[in-house]
């Protein structure tokens, strides 16, 4: 339950917050038709704390291109783009007091001793240029420039005491006869009050008194306007003044009454019909042709200050209120109005209706009621119902008696303005609906509460129904025996009653597992009397036949481009208001379920009450409830809406590089297509919508070239992209609401990295094949020296084989070598033994022969012969001569090394080295050389002393030592 305090402070800050209305302006107002009462004008109050400069704020002016307002306050130039407030300095630093923007990029202003204009540069930033300072002679001491305006291509500096002309870029001075006080323009003329002599016209330097005009010697005319058919002006002091014929008259209505008691500060022209008047001492007022107030807007209404410094109708046709302490925008051109009690004493409203000739409000703090037909000065004066205090739910209408769902149960008034009595003692009275001429059913937070209507017409509390006790929000009847209720947070129940008497006979329980998309925040409705949920989802229904929930997918379909509706209201037959966070359209739907939208608006949704939102029909009128009041307009103006053309704007393109982070303020213009650096590739785009209207509003951008899809909704009115890759972008936004607003704001080029130019490219190509080139040689070369290699290593494996060959070979020669050296050792051996013991034999023969020779003389001869023949063959060099043959080829060098060590060695002393070397043994040397042991051992003995070997060698073992 919600409870806002009655605290006045407070309530003013609550009313001020009515900006989020501006949306109302989105809609063409369709007026003409009386209403029983009006409410106020929506308005936003900005203070000094909000736009960051001084309180007064002495002009306005608005750039009717981008929507951009202009502000002369005592800080300097203030610019509003609908999103940002930014401060412009003089060079003085002083106020300024006149502000005039030419629509094509320039905005003049006037101050203390100053004037001159603020060009907007590419980066849409505004950069000053004076042209007092062009002046012949230096403009004069005190002079404060308090007027601009532009007639033709002329811009006009007023001052006290001269008129400054600025044409093609020519400055002229046209002082004044006297003192100027107020330079003012109508219908294409100029006109100007001169002190003590009256109203003038004004024309290339040329002052004309007007027919009429010294009327005004001693009255000051600040507004010169026709108002229908009469052309008017507006004095200070002495109220409104009407031309008949060439005289002036006062026009003695209410209007001019307020104003000379307040003094008439500034005007604008609201419409043929109206106008409206600022003031010194107590705010505007609205005045219609027969000079009755409409409307006053002063501080007990909520707005900032009393005293109207400036005032501007801008192109939406609404008015900006300069102040002396702060602005205030005022919805004058709208079909909607407020109704709001800034003393706290309404609370935030939950339902209204019209019951008899009163306007009955429920609200968090009670019930209440108003006359329903007002004057301007008794307008929101409500009456609190006593013993009602506490929540209102719900107020509905039944046989001419009014339902209040209370927090505490549930009350009945029977006649307009008589005291409630109370009824239900069930509380949390949240949605009541008829079943059938006599019985209602009743959400409430223990479940359903019957009513039933007696003999006499009166509805009275019958029963809570036993077997269902949870917080029931929303009840739909489907018939007399089967209702649904939905509850408070999860789920829905499907309630069967008996036949002839509402009593709960079954409750069956539907939530995520049978077919929604999930168990919270359900509600039930009907539609042309078929049960409809709304669901996070979309539309659902009952599919009666396969007892299943379904999407409702024919509805679905034609809601396809709205979403997140939560309430169904039927307002009338087949009207149905559908509620979401942030719109309500009104829809009439026939029998097949085809929608025909009637009328939409956005709510404000810092101002309603989250899932609480309700609209009731009040008469012609409906109303919207709100946290702080209601919300009245008339379902026909809605009829002729027509959304307010968007006025997207950039404001502000920065470049951040990324190493550097230094920032480059690049120009706004979205006709070009914008080259950026390489580096310069962090961008961060301020834009705004400078309909003011669409307040608060969201924003959705997308990147062409980056996205494919539109942002998420933003209200902020800023978007950053970084590390953006080379390539071409479009940068665009859309205000959330109006998806056909979308506008391409800026156009661009990140260029490639050096690195990546096509040159850099054409370089890599080249050195790529230079690369590839010297890769190729080096790789041939490579091979060359790999081949070379190979054929080294082959040659080397070759010579390897062959060397192995060789050795083999060698080693097979050797080895036949061995064994020729060894046979020719063996045959050595043997030829030496043969030899020793053929000598042997020879010997041991020749001695027999000697024992023969004993024998007779006969015998001689032929003995003596014999001995001859064995002592030729024991002296024979032949078997000698084999033996030193085998010899030498066995030891072809043994000779040749002991010769040249030892040359004295003789013949016979080699010979017998010979065969020492061949290690025989005495015996065999003895038979071999055919001498005695003895002869054989002096013959060692002279060997060893021509070797000259020691006592202790071995002969032997020297001679074997000596290589062969």
């Amino acid at each position: 339950m919600r409870n806002i305090a009655p605290f006045q402070e407070k309530q003013r800050v609550r009313l001020a917050a009515v900006h989020a209305l501006l949306f109302m302006g989105m809609l063409l107002p369709a007026y003409g038709q009386p209403v029983p009462f009006t409410g106020n004008y929506f308005f936003k109050n900005y203070d000094k704390g909000a736009y960051k400069a001084h309180s007064q704020n002495w002009d306005l002016h608005q750039d009717t291109t981008t929507g951009f307002l202009y502000i002369g306050n005592n800080q300097g130039l203030l610019s509003f783009d609908g999103t940002r407030w930014q401060t412009y300095l003089l060079p003085s630093r002083l106020p300024v007091r006149a502000v005039l923007s030419d629509h094509q990029g320039k905005v003049y202003v006037g101050g203390y001793e100053e004037f001159g204009f603020f060009e907007v540069a590419k980066t849409g930033a505004l950069e000053y240029i004076s042209l007092s300072d062009s002046l012949p002679q230096k403009i004069a001491n005190n002079e404060e420039i308090w007027q601009i305006i532009r007639q033709d291509s002329t811009v006009h500096f007023q001052s006290f005491t001269a008129i400054y002309e600025y044409k093609d870029g020519q400055l002229t001075t046209h002082k004044g006869p006297s003192y100027l006080l107020y330079l003012m323009s109508n219908q294409g003329q100029l006109a100007v009050h001169l002190q003590n002599m009256g109203l003038y016209a004004y024309k290339n330097g040329d002052y004309q008194l007007m027919e009429g005009g010294s009327t005004f010697k001693n009255s000051r005319v600040i507004a010169w306007f026709n108002f229908g058919a009469n052309e008017m002006v507006g004095t200070t002091l002495d109220g409104l003044f009407k031309k008949a014929g060439k005289i002036w008259g006062s026009w003695n209505c209410e209007a001019s009454e307020f104003l000379r008691k307040n003094q008439l500060n500034r005007s604008v022209q609201l419409s043929d019909t109206t106008m409206m008047f600022g003031t010194i001492k107590d705010g505007a007022i609205v005045v219609n042709q027969k000079g009755q107030i409409l409307e006053h807007l002063n501080m007990s209404q909520g707005i900032n200050n009393n005293t109207i410094l400036s005032m501007l109708l801008d192109v939406d046709r609404n008015v900006w209120l300069g102040l002396d302490n702060g602005l205030t925008y005022v919805k004058t051109h709208s079909p909607f109005r407020y109704i709001a009690d800034i003393s706290g004493q309404l609370g935030a409203s939950y339902d209204a209706t019209l019951f008899g000739p009163y306007l009955y409000i429920g609200t968090n703090h009670g019930l209440f009621y108003t006359a329903a037909s007002q004057n301007q000065t008794s307008k929101n004066n409500f009456t609190f119902v006593e013993g009602t205090q506490g929540q209102v739910w719900d107020l509905s209408i039944h046989d001419q008696q009014l339902f209040c769902g209370h927090n505490n149960g549930t009350f009945i008034i029977d006649q307009p303005g008589e005291a409630p009595r109370w009824t239900s003692p069930v509380a949390g009275g949240w949605n009541l609906q008829p079943i059938n001429s006599d019985w209602m059913v009743q959400g409430t937070y223990v479940g359903l509460a019957f009513y039933r209507k007696n003999e006499r017409g009166q509805w009275n509390f019958s029963h809570h129904a036993q077997g269902l006790q949870e917080p029931i929000r929303f009840v739909a009847v489907h018939s007399q025996e089967v209702l649904w209720a939905s509850h408070n947070q999860k789920g829905v129940y499907k309630v069967i009653m008996e036949a002839n008497r509402p009593q709960l006979k079954r409750v069956v329980y539907y939530g995520k597992e049978d077919g929604f998309p999930e168990d919270y925040n359900i509600h039930v409705f009907t539609i042309r009397g078929r049960i409809v949920f709304t669901t996070s989802a979309g539309i659902y229904t009952y599919d009666e036949i396969n007892d299943e929930i379904v999407p409702f997918e024919k509805i679905n379909e034609q809601l396809a481009n709205y979403q997140g509706f939560y309430r169904i209201i039927e307002i009338e037959r087949h009207q149905y208001w559908f509620i979401s966070s942030d719109r309500a359209h009104l829809f009439q739907i026939d029998s097949e379920f085809n929608l025909s939208e009637m009328s939409s608006f956005m709510t404000p949704s810092d101002l309603i009450i989250e899932n609480y939102e309700n609209i009731s029909t009040l008469g012609h009128l409906a109303s919207l409830t709100m946290d702080n009041g209601l919300v009245l307009f008339s379902n026909e103006s809605l009829s002729h809406q027509s959304e307010a053309i968007p006025r997207i704007q950039l404001t502000q393109v920065v470049a951040e590089t990324g190493n550097a982070r230094r920032n480059y303020q690049l120009s706004t213009d979205s006709t070009q297509v914008h080259s950026l650096k390489a580096n310069q590739n962090n961008l961060h785009f301020t834009f705004t919508n400078a309909s003011y209207d669409a307040l608060p509003q969201f924003y959705q951008v997308r990147l062409k070239g980056l996205e494919q899809d539109w942002s998420a909704p933003q209200s902020i009115g800023h978007q950053s992209y970084n590390n953006l890759p080379p390539g071409t972008y479009e940068f665009y936004v859309r205000v959330a609401s109006a998806p056909l607003s979308q506008k391409l704001l800026y156009q661009f080029r990140i260029q490639k990295p050096w690195y990546l130019t096509n040159w850099a490219l054409a370089a890599y190509v080249a050195l790529l094949l230079g690369l590839l080139k010297v890769s190729l040689l080096l790789h041939s070369a490579h091979l060359q020296k790999q081949k070379k290699e190979l054929e080294s290593e082959k040659q080397q494996e070759l010579q390897h084989l062959k060397i192995l060959s060789e050795q083999k070979i060698m080693s097979l020669e050797k080895e036949r070598l061995e064994q020729e050296v060894l046979h020719k050792s063996h045959e050595i051996g043997t030829s030496a033994l043969r030899l020793a013991n053929k000598n042997q034999l020879l010997e041991s023969l020749k001695e027999g022969i000697l024992q023969i020779k004993k024998a007779p003389d006969t015998q001689k001869a032929a003995i003596a012969k014999l001995v001859r023949l064995i002592d030729s063959n024991l002296n024979s060099n032949d078997d000698w001569l084999l033996f030193e043959t085998n010899f030498n080829h066995i030891n072809s060098k043994f000779y040749e090394h002991l010769s040249e060590k030892y040359p004295h060695l003789s013949s016979n002393d080699l010979r017998f080295c010979a065969f020492l070397k061949m290690n025989l043994s005495t015996k065999e040397l003895s038979a071999l050389l055919n001498v005695s042991v003895r002869s054989l051992e002096l013959k060692r003995y002279r060997l060893r002393k021509k070797l000259e070997l020691s006592h202790e060698e071995n002969l032997t073992d020297f001679l074997l030592s000596i290589s062969s």
